[in-house]
């Protein structure tokens, strides 16, 4: 079984090579990114999303290919970025096609990210034989790196009661690494979500129990979300503004034990992830 896996030098896909290579099979791995150089004795080849010429040779010869997406976030972006990939992988007649997908997909309607994520799944639900989606909640540890300011102010910003089931990078690494070896069942969706599902109330005294400063939860307006937002680059306020809808339509909201079947061990809470983090992300008093 050869299985490819894209994104390899990013830390998920990184740790997913990782978790793949630590175990005794027979499988043959090949390390797909922009670098050639991944990981020692492993086949690299070159794929990049901005050229998707590149991509049906990266893709050629491949049993399973496990598709993460990239970072742009301009609109539309990472839409277009995955249907060429999915299409490239078609025409290299990859037997089974994995996603790595996001819960923004919820509230399509409402977030651009929802689109781009909601035409990947659907094209690819439409035109593969064998495909298998995996919907990630939103990272903890990203949680924690935009957290600076909120405990600066003492101030946690939402638009709702926004409800989230925080996951670790790890864990959905670990997970990902489940499916694509076995575990993952064809033409099915996965949750992968953390253990609980915390409030922005809840976070807020998360962050205050981390750090002993005060931090509260205050509900606001898109109105003041904007001026919150204004100076950033357009496409990174967009960004930001559509994952707050998102969180506050309860796309977030969600919590499964997809992650502890796929990977054997049930996901690290959000708390645990906080503390392990937090030394290197956020201020201390």
């Amino acid at each position: 079984m050869k299985i490819g896996i894209s994104g390899a030098g990013g830390y998920v896909g990184g740790n997913v090579l990782s978790q793949l290579a630590s175990r005794a099979t027979d499988d043959q791995l090949v390390a797909l990114s922009r670098s050639l150089a991944v990981i020692p004795g492993i086949e690299s080849r070159f794929a990049d999303f901005d050229q998707p010429d590149s991509l049906e040779h990266a893709y050629h010869g491949l049993d399973r290919l496990l598709i993460i997406p990239g970072d742009n976030l301009e609109k539309g972006v990472i839409g277009a970025q995955l249907v060429h990939a999915i299409d490239a992988a078609l025409e290299a007649h990859v037997g089974h096609i994995y996603l790595l997908s996001a819960a923004h997909v919820k509230v399509a309607a409402f977030s651009d990210l929802g689109a781009s994520y909601l035409n990947a799944e659907e094209h690819l639900k439409s035109h593969a034989r064998h495909w298998t989606i995996l919907r990630m909640n939103f990272y903890t540890e990203t949680f924690v790196q935009l957290a600076g300011p909120a405990i600066a102010q003492g101030v946690l910003t939402g638009l709702g009661e926004d409800k989230i089931a925080l996951v670790s990078r790890d864990d959905v690494a670990q997970a990902l690494a489940g499916a694509v070896s076995g575990n993952g069942q064809a033409n099915a969706t996965y949750e992968l979500t953390g253990p609980h599902s915390l409030s922005g109330e809840e976070r807020a005294r998360l962050l205050q129990d981390l750090t002993g400063k005060p931090v509260k939860y205050q509900v606001i307006s898109e109105q003041q979300l904007h001026s919150q937002l204004a100076g950033l680059p357009p496409y990174y306020a967009s960004a930001a503004l559509s994952m707050q809808k998102a969180f506050a339509l309860g796309a977030f909201d969600t919590v499964t034990a997809d992650v502890e079947m796929l990977c054997g061990h049930a996901p690290a809470a959000a708390d645990e992830i906080l503390r392990r983090v937090a030394t290197d992300t956020t201020p201390r008093s």
